[in-house]
């Protein structure tokens, strides 16, 4: 399988965090995969995302007007920074 590498806005759920984003984050998509249950026939749909840090908690730069995001990792982070999701 091949790395989709399209860019994907993320809900959190939570409106009040991210600040101007109002809760959303931007991912890259990674890969969208079914699992399927056969005992059961349970069928879920899921994706892999690579997240991005969304700096100075979504509050606008002052200078530049826009929210910055960067690189997980450049941050400095050491957990990773890829999240399976539902997308039902």
């Amino acid at each position: 399988m091949r790395s989709r590498n399209n860019w994907v806005w993320v809900d959190s759920g939570n409106k009040n965090i991210y600040g101007a984003l109002k809760g959303f984050s931007p991912a890259r998509l990674v890969l969208i995969m079914k699992v399927h249950d056969i005992k059961t026939g349970f069928l879920d749909r899921l994706v892999l995302l690579d997240r991005l840090y969304v700096e100075n908690s979504g509050n606008l730069n002052d200078i530049t007007g826009l929210v910055t995001i960067t690189l997980g990792m450049a941050k400095g982070l050491t957990r990773t920074t890829e999240i399976v999701v539902g997308i039902k």
